[in-house]
Formats: structure tokens, C-alpha cells, sequence
């Protein structure tokens, strides 16, 4: 157990033009450093990530719909801790869809989504398997439905 110092902080920003109905720009930005007094880095520091998305949604025959494409992008993590290794930057290229509507008079809510569209190779710095040379998941489509059956 050494003294140590952690600091960082979390900007986000969100955008509703007034000459584009319906769209929002979200925009993230996350950083922490950890250091101990003798100047080495603690382990398991995220490393900094910028996310931006861009979201449409409207009404549409009385369903709400939506579709969000998104960027998040990871710096390289340059200040690993004594056993740790460095982690190179990547960008992750994400969209997500879907629609909220009702069947049988109770609220069904379905969802499109995809993660790391360009297929992107790469080690998440938190990640334990990266030590055993396994790469975080590939694309990932995932299919959402949701039924609320006990909503009046």
C-alpha cells in the first residue's frame, strides 16, 4: 500500500440544432491519471476516450424511431503500471437503431445494434486476456426486443 494520487473528469456536450429538427450531437470526452508519490503509475487506468454520436429520431405513424451512428476513439494508454504493458489507440465504429411501439396495448420497444463495424483488432487496456494475446470481440450485431407486460 503506497500513497497515490488519482485525477481526471468527464466533459460531455450535447447539440440540438434549431435549424435541423429532429437531431442531436453528443459528444464525450473521459480521462484519469493515477499516480503514486514516487512517481509511477497506478494499474488498471483507463485510457482516455473521446465518444461522439450523431441520433435522428422522430415519430413516424405514431412509433418512435431512431438511428445513431457513433465514434468512440481510445488513446493510447503510454503510462502503464510496473507489470502492465502499453496499449496502442483504436476506434471503434458503432451504429444503433430502433423503434418503440405497441403490441397487444403494451409497450415493445426493438433495437438494432452494432459494435466495431470495421472489424478493429485491438486490446482494450482494462482488458486481463490481453496478457494471453486474445483481442477484445470482433463485430457484435445484437437484436433487441423488449415487452412490457405488466405496464397498464
Amino acid at each position: 500500500q503506497q500513497n497515490a494520487k488519482l485525477y481526471g473528469g468527464e466533459a460531455l456536450i450535447r447539440y440540438i440544432p434549431k435549424f435541423v429538427k429532429h437531431i442531436t450531437l453528443n459528444g464525450s470526452y473521459a480521462m484519469v491519471i493515477g499516480q503514486k508519490d514516487d512517481g509511477t503509475y497506478l494499474p488498471y487506468i483507463p485510457a482516455n476516450k473521446m465518444k461522439w454520436s450523431l441520433r435522428y429520431e422522430n415519430l413516424y405513424k405514431g412509433k418512435k424511431i431512431y438511428i445513431e451512428p457513433e465514434v468512440e476513439s481510445y488513446a493510447s494508454q503510454i503510462h502503464p503500471a510496473l507489470f502492465e504493458t502499453a496499449t496502442p489507440d483504436y476506434i471503434l465504429y458503432n451504429i444503433s437503431a430502433g423503434i418503440e411501439t405497441q403490441w397487444n396495448k403494451k409497450p415493445l420497444q426493438i433495437y438494432l445494434s452494432g459494435k466495431n463495424l470495421a472489424n478493429t483488432v485491438y486490446y482494450d487496456h482494462l482488458s486481463r486476456l490481453k496478457y494471453y494475446g486474445l483481442y477484445n470481440p470482433g463485430i457484435n450485431i445484437a437484436l433487441t426486443f423488449k415487452l412490457y407486460l405488466l405496464q397498464k
